[in-house]
């Protein structure tokens, strides 16, 4: 097995740094059908472990064995209606149902769950905005500009800020809460995000390195 992934991730390390004349890429197609194909057996492997082990909460009457019901006539009724409407293309019966099921019970969930996050993530933000340090006191402060420039009340709290003179009115229209946030969000904000972005790459490259070369180790890597 280790053979086998040090081979796969050496064929995209030598795509990728060896001059296209010699041929390696020209076994692309091929590639990208073993990998889908494999990509398939993952998902049908999980799908078969997801099954299993809630048919075994529901066996053992287990606490929440309901939910466990919930979902797998969930995954029986859209996986029947999607195979039925792919042997059926012209069945307005099949997609009104399939469109139904979707969006009118997949989406309106799915809107449900994310605002359950967005509860939490709240709850969260006002447990780290309370003042008991500086950072905790300039994220406050920061995020209190953005949303009110974000907002119209905001807005109007500087709306009238104006002067005669050429200088003191360009300095007044910069200091304009939408135009903070507006600096804060291109600025700031972006630089933040690049330097996130820039840590979580190199992290995924030396995590990718690491399963490449085998080195690895943890609970989806010991030998069983």
């Amino acid at each position: 097995m280790m053979m086998v992934t040090f081979a796969g991730g050496l064929y995209f390390f030598c795509k990728f740094f060896f001059p296209r004349e010699w041929g390696i890429e020209d076994t692309l197609p091929w590639v990208t059908k073993v990998t889908m194909t494999v990509m398939a057996m993952a998902v049908g492997v999980g799908a078969v472990n997801l099954v299993s082990h809630h048919l075994g909460h529901m066996a053992r009457n287990r606490k929440g064995w309901a939910n466990s019901l919930a979902l797998l006539v969930s995954i029986v009724v859209m996986f029947g209606y999607q195979v039925l409407s792919f042997h059926y293309p012209h069945s307005m019966n099949i997609t009104t149902v399939q469109h139904f099921l979707f969006q009118y019970v997949y989406l309106a969930m799915d809107a449900t769950t994310f605002s359950l996050l967005g509860f939490y993530m709240a709850s969260a933000a006002y447990r780290a905005f309370r003042l008991k340090s500086r950072e905790a006191a300039l994220m406050m402060t920061v995020s209190l500009l953005v949303m009110l420039g974000q907002i119209p009340l905001g807005q109007r709290l500087t709306s009238g800020w104006a002067s005669d003179q050429p200088t003191w009115h360009a300095i007044l229209d910069a200091l304009k809460v939408e135009h903070v946030r507006m600096w804060i969000m291109s600025v700031w904000n972006v630089a933040a995000q690049r330097g996130i972005a820039f840590a979580a790459l190199a992290g995924g490259i030396a995590f990718s390195l690491r399963i490449w070369f085998s080195l690895e180790r943890g609970s989806f890597f010991e030998d069983k």
